[in-house]
């Protein structure tokens, strides 16, 4: 039996591919009701149909940032910082941020991830002074397309709510080894990435 530390390695360890797989089961599932749905035509014999796969090239980048509506706020005041990603023009099927705050400065109130641009939530915490949100969405595995997964700039992952603690000047930080975009290819494929954090400043009552 695992105990709590052996299924966070676990978890650490093959999320990805957990994740990957269950976004790929769901747009299986989803083709499949709608190739039922169609009416029956007939087709000519054009011989075996081989399957293109489309494959990254390097060096895609996307970039993950943090917007909140003002940079300076007083003591107990509560605020929302914006977990938004930009692809680049590029379909992603996963994103991961992981942020890491100062927990003499500033308490998490609450993750708000209701107007998300991924409709499948994985994780949702806040541990240890990281608060870590991983979503997905139903891809085809063509990052190149549109019409599934998410492709745009300025998506929302999640919202994350804090409350101002004590004076001084802090910092939201991405924890980079952990905050990712994954391409729509079926392989879970993280993008290079770039990360733009934010700055706090709290000031006395």
């Amino acid at each position: 039996m695992y105990n709590n530390n052996q299924q966070n390695i676990f978890w650490s360890n093959y999320k990805w591919l957990i994740i990957i797989g269950v976004l790929f089961l769901a747009a299986v599932i989803i083709a499949s009701l709608f190739l039922i749905s169609q009416p029956s035509q007939p087709t000519a014999n054009i011989g075996p149909v081989i399957e293109e796969k489309k494959t990254a090239p390097n060096g895609l980048q996307a970039k993950l940032y943090l917007e909140a509506d003002k940079l300076e706020f007083s003591q107990g005041e509560e605020f929302t910082v914006k977990i938004l990603l930009d692809t680049n023009s590029y379909d992603i099927t996963a994103a991961s941020g992981f942020l890491a705050y100062d927990r003499d400065k500033l308490a998490v109130i609450k993750i708000d991830s209701q107007n998300s641009v991924l409709t499948m939530a994985a994780e949702e915490k806040n541990e240890n002074g990281v608060v870590s949100v991983v979503r997905g969405q139903p891809g085809d595995r063509d990052w190149a397309d549109s019409d599934d997964g998410y492709n745009g700039s300025g998506g929302l992952l999640a919202g994350v709510v804090f409350k101002a603690l004590a004076a001084g000047e802090t910092e939201i930080n991405f924890v980079e080894d952990e905050s990712r975009l994954v391409l729509d290819d079926g392989y879970g494929t993280s993008m290079e990435m770039s990360y733009k954090n934010t700055k706090i400043i709290i000031n006395d009552k």
